[in-house]
């Protein structure tokens, strides 16, 4: 064959062929460098090897070494102008060094190709929303759920693009859909709460943390907004109880003590609302409205030297504000 040294048994030199069937060999055993030199070796021997550069830009790929991967899927694309997949990885890399315009092109190009290409869509959607082009992100995501009606992804991302041009209602449809197919997405559930809570549908936002929470019991952010939603409906108990779970979870998260100290001094427990401020401040040193909340705490305590000074670190965290 044009371009492979042939040579002859038993000394002879490796084909290019036989270079590529032990880049392929290497990579099945994981072994990506080995199978970089032997695809090196291979495009030696057969500069135009298409397939040696594609698979390499693969081995590249699980080296995490996006650069090179798409400098390898270039070079097979130009000597083989119709493979789709080898655009498609090349949006991928894009995507992974954060060159959304070139991740998106390379998508187009994939699509060019293989039209009915729904995980392109999908992808190039994400690129999309990676440019803050969120009405272009829902455009492909639509796309890729023409071609593939029961792609949980594309609804979930969908969401999440329309959440963020603040079509929550639009949002909350995305993620219903995400979950009818995928029960058990925690992040569309965790998703469809906060578009609830922004629609002030406090209620439906308590349900959907509740199914994050049967799915996800560890997840802190999920305890936290329950006891956000909780608190917008005056159900100060409840909230506390979810903001305790939070930092039972999470020992660290200064807003759910802050939050635990509101809901506190909302229910007239001032002493409980100050020692929950005082752990706000003790994480976050910096949390201005917790000093606040400690002197209101020490000013409902009588304490009128303590208050003055919580307001007086309110003022030092927050220059020009007002504590009253």
């Amino acid at each position: 064959m044009a371009g492979c040294n042939l040579g002859t048994p038993p000394d002879r030199a490796l084909t290019c062929h036989e270079y590529y069937k032990k880049g392929v060999a290497a990579a099945k055993r994981k072994q990506y460098p080995q199978a970089i030199v032997a695809y090196k070796a291979a495009i030696a021997l057969k500069p135009d090897y298409a397939d040696a550069y594609y698979n390499m830009g693969i081995a590249h790929c699980n080296l995490k070494q996006y650069a090179r991967e798409i400098a390898a899927y270039r070079k097979a694309v130009a000597l083989k102008r119709d493979d789709a997949h080898a655009y498609y990885n090349m949006g991928v890399a894009h995507y992974k060094l954060k060159q959304y315009p070139q991740a998106v092109a390379a998508y187009k190009a994939a699509i060019a190709l293989k039209p009915y290409y729904a995980r392109a869509y999908l992808n190039m959607g994400a690129a999309c929303a990676g440019l803050k082009r969120y009405t272009d992100a829902v455009a492909a995501f639509k796309a890729a759920i023409a071609f593939k009606p029961h792609y949980a992804d594309a609804y979930h991302n969908m969401g999440v693009a329309h959440a963020r041009l603040k079509q929550y209602p639009e949002a909350v449809d995305a993620y219903t859909k995400a979950v009818a197919l995928k029960p058990d997405s925690a992040r569309a559930y965790y998703n469809m709460g906060l578009a609830h809570y922004k629609l002030e549908q406090y209620g439906r936002a308590v349900a959907a943390y509740r199914k994050v929470l049967a799915i996800e019991p560890n997840h802190a952010e999920a305890y936290y907004n329950t006891g956000c939603a909780y608190g917008r409906l005056g159900r100060y108990p409840e909230a506390l109880a979810a903001y305790g779970k939070a930092v039972a979870v999470e020992s660290n998260y200064a807003e759910a003590y802050y939050n635990m100290g509101c809901a506190y001094g909302r229910l007239g427990r001032y002493a409980e609302a100050l020692a929950a401020y005082k752990k706000a401040v003790a994480i976050e040193p910096d949390a201005a409205l917790a000093y606040y909340g400690m002197g209101c705490a020490y000013d409902r305590l009588g304490r009128r030297a303590a208050a003055a000074a919580a307001y007086r670190q309110y003022l030092r965290v927050e220059p020009g504000g007002s504590p009253r």
